[in-house]
């Protein structure tokens, strides 16, 4: 990372006057490390370096003396709880200053709390202000800073994401940082708050190209908070509709202003628009995402009538009128504050967006229905392209649409071409209250990570055929089949995983025995759902299931993979995980697809794989092959197994380390199902 500009004046850091923040955090850090079956906890005390001058660390890496003279941290910022500010001492015996005194660490301790509470977007700026701070202090030495919590999993990742979004070279998602953090310290786990937080800065930083402030402006925002006047009445529905981006706000000094529920106001800042009333001193009901463009000031005399109505007042005598409720004295020649905001696209977007990240799930009724009528309300999607070879892209695919995709903790994404819509949507993970309502709907208790509102879908839009990849469908085939005899049922009970546990120095071998309907690794069958969707005519545009089935049938046909080597352009790719589990601790367990749409067709890769440490291996493979053109795509289904006992007996190594990625060794599992079918397009 470049060395920063200690005399510019980032936007962040005008805007950094505001609380400190909090957040606790709790579980200990843990990484396996085998022997045999044995697994051991491996201490988190090792800083990590991320990206630029940035380490990323737990408490325990704090503490680290020797760690820290060895990968010349020069500063610190520790982001802990209120009341553990003692904690934050490498060493038990002497004191903070003593020990960073000793070592010349700067250090600075910001309070945050890992909930809803801690409010990390109104934070950030200055949280990032006192980490820009901190790197320039150290960088003349060539030395570094490391960002630290008490775990290091939830509030120093989000800070460290929040910086790689302002400092990145190139412009990067909030799932681009925490993906790249995630490569060096895997078991970060982001409070889903903070993450909806980072999306909503994220869509200040894309909107605003991160500029800069100039001197007039920071002078005039230094030492001065503008609490927000009521909005005119009219201006709700202006907002809500989009047609409203500018407003006015006054310029005086208002400490005494009971009425304002929002009592920091500054350039680029995010801001809840919120309804009013003249006497009502409580908070007001949110509705609305605005950010502040621009900020000057002007006599009420000398805005013009296109003003007036951008910010809801019919006239000058309406504005007077509403001040003079706050400001007896205010005359037409008083200065007053306008505050240019902008819409955020569209107002209501980016807070329903994160509810639907948030809540809810997507099923085979609602999942392709919503993808559709999201993908289909973008312009392109309702108009031919100049050919039916040209690729028209949806969503947040739109180039043009990048910057407001950012803002969305969903990412809607699709290509049309060939009379095929081809999308996905993906967020992050889903949180435990929608998890459990998953393991409800499924009967079974839910993997650790599921992504409940991810998907992948295939739409042929002459036809109806639909066919998609949905987290809730996937599990469904994790149930083992219903026994219809006796003899059946003792089948279907030695089916069910036995896990053996190696107990130290004893060579005998205990087995957990399973009493339950589904198969606790996840393994599934799950080949995707196939249905016939129609469409209705007219706007909006929505989609109903059809309960005309679509027809399947056996072939001899094979995907040509020679077809597939040839060398074309990628027009989209896509990379959709649906869910993940480490099964105790003795494995993996993960279901994703892949698609790649080329100028002659589309495949797609759907995986299951699951890992029992030192007891098997499986892989469940799906491939879907169209050439444009055809009435018809091939399906290839593949079931491998082999138990780790044979791997071991035909030399294969015996260290677990070496079987955590499945490409390295799948050429070793035997076939054991193979079905090959082509499913029409009639």
């Amino acid at each position: 990372m470049a060395a920063a500009d200690s005399s510019s004046t980032t936007w962040y850091e005008a805007y950094a006057s505001g609380d400190e923040a909090r957040r606790v955090d709790g579980e200990e850090d843990g990484e396996e490390e085998y022997e045999e079956v044995e697994v051991e906890e491996m201490t988190d005390d090792e800083p990590m370096h991320i990206t630029g001058r940035l380490f990323l660390g737990s408490i325990d890496a704090a503490r680290n003396i020797s760690a820290l003279k060895r990968l010349r941290i020069g500063a610190a910022l520790a982001l802990l709880g209120k009341g553990e500010e003692g904690a934050a001492v490498p060493s038990h015996t002497s004191t903070v200053a003593e020990v960073y005194a000793e070592l010349q660490i700067a250090r600075k301790i910001v309070e945050i709390e890992d909930s809803k509470d801690g409010d990390l977007l109104r934070r950030l700026p200055r949280i990032l202000a006192a980490l820009k701070k901190l790197v320039e202090k150290v960088e003349h030495e060539s030395k570094s800073v490391l960002v630290h919590c008490i775990a290091g999993r939830s509030r120093s990742a989000a800070v460290v994401a929040a910086w790689m979004l302002v400092n990145s070279s190139e412009r990067q998602s909030v799932q681009d940082c925490v993906d790249q953090i995630r490569i060096i310290r895997p078991w970060i786990e982001i409070n889903p708050h903070f993450i909806r937080d980072l999306h909503l800065f994220q869509a200040i930083l894309a909107s605003t190209h991160g500029a800069l402030l100039s001197s007039e402006k920071t002078a005039l925002l230094k030492d001065r908070s503008f609490p927000r006047l009521d909005f005119g009445a009219n201006l709700v529905e202006g907002v809500l509709q989009g047609t409203k981006t500018i407003t006015m706000r006054f310029l005086s000094d208002v400490e005494s202003d009971h009425n304002s529920d929002l009592k920091d106001i500054h350039l680029f800042s995010l801001v809840a628009a919120t309804t009013s009333s003249t006497d009502d001193t409580s908070m007001r009901p949110q509705f609305a995402y605005l950010r502040i463009d621009q900020i000057e000031t002007k006599e009420l005399s000398g805005i013009d009538d296109t003003t007036l109505h951008k910010s809801g007042f019919a006239s000058t005598d309406e504005v007077m009128a509403v001040l003079k409720q706050f400001y007896p004295n205010v005359t037409a020649t008083t200065p007053l504050l306008m505050l240019h905001f902008h819409c955020l696209s569209p107002i209501t977007h980016i807070q329903d967006r994160i509810e639907m990240a948030s809540t809810g799930f997507f099923t085979l009724e609602n999942g392709a229905p919503e993808l559709l009528q999201a993908l289909y309300k973008t312009a392109d999607a309702t108009k031919d392209s100049a050919s039916p070879a040209s690729p028209v892209y949806l969503g947040d695919s739109r180039r043009e649409n990048h910057i407001e995709a950012q803002a969305d903790p969903v990412e809607h994404k699709g290509i049309r071409l060939h009379d095929w819509i081809i999308g996905s949507n993906k967020t992050h993970i889903t949180p435990i209250d929608t998890v459990d309502k998953i393991g409800e709907a499924v009967k079974l208790t839910p993997p650790e990570m599921v992504f409940g509102k991810n998907q992948l879908l295939l739409f042929h839009e002459p036809s109806g055929v639909c066919y998609n990849f949905l987290a809730v469908e996937a599990l469904k085939g994790a149930h083992f089949p219903p026994p219809k005899s006796d003899q059946a049922q003792d089948i279907v009970a030695n089916q069910q995983l036995k896990v053996a546990i190696a107990k130290h120095n004893t060579n005998k071998e205990e087995v957990k025995e399973l009493d339950i309907t589904y198969d606790w690794t996840y393994t599934t069958d799950y080949k995707g759902s196939l249905q016939r969707l129609t469409k209705s005519e007219g706007e909006p545009v929505t989609f109903a299931t059809s309960e005309e089935e679509v027809k399947v049938e056996a072939t001899t046909e094979r995907i040509n993979f020679e077809k597939l080597k040839e060398r074309e352009p990628i027009l989209w790719f896509e990379d959709v995980g649906l869910y993940e589990d480490e099964l105790h601790d003795h494995g993996t367990s993960a279901m994703s697809i892949k698609v790649r749409v080329m100028p002659s067709g589309f495949f797609v890769l759907s995986r299951y794989w699951m890992r029992l440490d030192h007891v098997v291996v499986r892989l469940h493979e799906t491939r879907i092959h169209h050439l444009f053109g055809t009435d018809y795509f091939l399906r290839e289904y593949m079931r491998k197994e082999q138990q780790f006992e044979t791997l071991f007996a035909q030399g294969h190594p015996r260290n677990m380390a070496n079987y955590t990625n499945i490409d390295t060794f799948q050429h070793l599992l035997p076939v054991r199902e193979a079905v090959v079918e082509k499913v029409l397009l009639q």
